[in-house]
Formats: structure tokens, sequence, C-alpha cells
């Protein structure tokens, strides 16, 4: 059974009429959306693709709803934004005291405040500004996994810590999120097709693999800093 169909047949068998992030959520990792998720960028990367997933939101990234554009006009620098959130973060894993992304605190509010919008209005872009918060939580959880399973050419050494904690995981349990892996699995991401147009080719470090899979991790070197694995 696929990851989506799974999601089916947990979300009929639940109790709201009409599916919600929070319930999605729930239903597949048996709890609450918490700022726990922020402790670890692969459960965040985990939850943002099975919504994605299940609304089908991500197909704004190449076709805005009438009205709308991508990236936000809010963030003319988008891309070097999140890109330096996920490395922001990524320290903060290993040490607290150091500067929390501001970009991911408000987008991430923004979905907090959000997670119980039906997945209809997700799928239709009514709520423009929960799609906005939504791709972009997903592309710094992306961003913050660099590195997990992976070797980083020219590292600067942080988040050293946060990155070998990522490679135990990986090797204990088959998956860099600590969801359970009969759910899904997120694995360390080798090759992105550049041309492609589906949910899976957002990300450039991480992927989601349903539980059918059964993995066997060996350390693989890719480049870093400014580089696509795919190019």
């Amino acid at each position: 059974m696929s990851c989506r169909e799974q999601l089916d047949v947990l979300i009929v068998n639940s109790d709201r009429e009409e599916p919600t992030p929070a319930s999605i959520w729930h239903a597949l990792a048996g709890g609450a959306i918490t700022a726990e998720l922020l402790n670890w960028p692969a459960d965040l990367f985990a939850l943002t693709y099975v919504i994605l997933e299940r609304s089908e939101a991500y197909r704004f990234v190449l076709s805005p709803p009438p009205g709308r554009v991508w990236p936000p006009k809010s963030f003319p620098r988008w891309a070097d934004m999140v890109e330096e959130a996920g490395r922001q973060w990524s320290v903060w894993v290993d040490d607290k005291t150091s500067a929390f992304p501001v970009i991911l605190t408000d987008e991430w509010s923004v979905f907090c405040d959000r997670e119980d919008t039906p997945l209809d209005e997700l799928a239709e872009g009514c709520d423009w500004r929960m799609c906005e918060a939504l791709l972009t939580l997903h592309a710094i959880a992306d961003e913050a996994c660099a590195g997990l399973g992976i070797s980083l050419d020219g590292s600067d050494g942080r988040a050293c810590v946060y990155r070998a904690r990522g490679r135990e995981l990986l090797a204990r349990t088959g998956s860099l999120a600590r969801i359970p892996k009969y759910s899904l699995r997120v694995l360390p991401k080798v090759r992105t097709r550049p041309d492609g147009g589906s949910l899976r080719s957002l990300s450039r470090y991480a992927c989601v693999l349903d539980r059918s899979v059964d993995v066997r991790w060996h350390k693989v070197h890719t480049r870093r800093n400014g580089t696509d694995p795919g190019g």
C-alpha cells in the first residue's frame, strides 16, 4: 500500500468529515502538530510532504492560482532566504543559543494557525497564505536536511553533531525522520531531475518513500554549497 493509499484509509476511518493537515498528521504519526517538530528538520519535511502530496498543492509552484505568483512577492529573495534559513536551523539544532530563522518562525506560525484548514481549500488554493507557508516550510526543511546521510564538500564544520545524529538515525532505523517507519521513511536524496514537475522534484536533499520500501543505506559523497546534486 502506498503512502497516499494508507492516508486515504486512515482518513476514512477518522471521526472528521473533512481531512485537514492536523487530522492527516494525527492519523499518520499518532500525535498533534507541535513545536517538537522544529527540533528535527526531517520530521517537518515528512509533515509538509504528506500534506502537499494529499492536497496536490505542490503544483502551484509551476501553476499558481489566477492572480497569484510563486515565489511570493513578500519574499523577493525567497530562494536565498530559504537556503540561509536551512543553514541557520541546522546550526540551531546543535546549539539552541544560536539564532533561529525568522522566516521559519513566521511561516510555522501561519501553518499552525491554519492546521484545521480543509484540504479541499488547499487543493484549490483558496487559502493562498497557507499554501505559501506550506511550500516555504517544505523548502526550508529540505535545505536543513543537507548532509544527513550524505557527506558534504566544503562544509564549515557547523552542525556536525546534528549531521552525525542524522547518520546514526538513518543507519539504525532506515529513516532520517523520527516518526514510525511503518508510516513512511525520509531518506537522503542523491539526484534530482532538473526537468521534473512532481512533488519529489521540489526537494534537493531529502525524499519520502512509503513503508513498503526496505532501505539499506551506504555512504555516498555529493557536492554542496550552491550546487545541485542532479547537476
